[in-house]
């Protein structure tokens, strides 16, 4: 939707970002609101992981805002061929992570988290960008119908490799905190295996997976991955968003029954044949039990007989 470029502003002698709308004059008055919806998302957000917003304006008929510039490279250009260590990944997730629980704190969702939208600075320390489908909570009920206006329910945002099963469905309503926490874990998978947690040569086959698949464990792909992390990585990548963790900065391992069920879910052979087995060998058991009491009964009645 913008274009992005790199500026002096001259009262201050600095280096900014400028965005402005690609489709220039021909904008529509929804891509209009987009823009504008993304500066007013990040206008109050300051925080050291939040690239800032410094002027919203107006040049030309042409509408722009001015930003921080960060020279760096993004996540998606470090993880390449090669998957970050996991202390490093693990780092940059709970930065991340805290960035976005100050966002949702103050009423902003991202709702396009992924790596191409997180640079790391020259001190190494990532920094959001890019609040373009960024939606506004909270008590103003304007600002929240402006920003319900823009997505369509049925109408799919985000990039589809990062985004949850409630956004992938379109189902607009059942949006929130829950779905940028499933992108913190998919960003963390990326990091950890080089790929995101479902990949196909179409976004339709995507969303489909999206939807209904369960995403390979990260150790299958990269074994040096500590178990932990990848119980951490995977509860945020649940299909219900009620099986999340319900902020960015809670992480805690998923119980026994937890880690059972999703093996169950990831084997549903292996489980269905297992079920049947166990299922066999109770009928074995109960039926073994009735002979054997028959017989003793049997036989009790044979004694007194006698």
């Amino acid at each position: 939707m913008g274009v992005v470029y790199k500026a002096r502003q001259i009262s201050l002698n600095r280096l900014v970002a400028v965005k402005v709308l690609l489709s220039g004059p021909l904008a529509t008055s929804t891509d209009l609101q987009r823009f504008r919806a993304e500066a007013e998302a990040v206008a109050n957000l300051q925080h050291p992981n939040i690239v800032a917003i410094h002027e919203v304006g107006e040049h030309a008929g042409q509408p722009f805002f001015s930003m921080d510039y960060v020279e760096g490279a993004c996540l998606s250009e470090l993880v390449r061929e090669h998957p970050l260590p996991a202390p490093r990944a693990a780092g940059y997730v709970k930065m991340i992570a805290e960035a976005i629980q100050y966002a949702h704190e103050r009423g902003v969702l991202h709702r396009d988290l992924k790596p191409s939208n997180v640079l790391i600075d020259h001190a190494g320390q990532p920094r959001i960008i890019d609040f373009g489908l960024a939606k506004r909570l909270g008590s103003d009920p304007q600002l929240s119908t402006i920003h319900d206006q823009l997505t369509l329910s049925g109408q799919v945002l985000g990039s589809p490799n990062f985004i949850p099963p409630e956004q992938a469905a379109g189902k607009r309503g059942a949006i929130g905190r829950h779905s940028d926490i499933y992108a913190l874990g998919a960003i963390l998978y990326y990091l950890l295996t080089t790929r995101p947690p479902f990949a196909a040569a179409t976004a339709h086959e995507i969303v489909h997976q999206v939807l209904t698949a369960e995403p390979l464990r990260p150790r299958s792909l990269n074994p040096s991955v500590p178990r932990d992390l990848e119980i951490i990585c995977l509860k945020s990548l649940e299909k219900e968003p009620h099986r999340r963790y319900r902020t960015g900065i809670q992480a805690r391992p998923v119980g026994p029954l937890g880690r059972f069920l999703r093996w169950c879910r990831r084997n549903r052979k292996v489980a269905a044949l297992a079920a049947t087995v166990v299922v066999l060998m109770l009928a074995l058991t109960v039926v073994t039990f009735v002979f054997a009491n028959r017989i003793a009964t049997a036989r009790d009645r044979e004694h007194r007989v006698q």
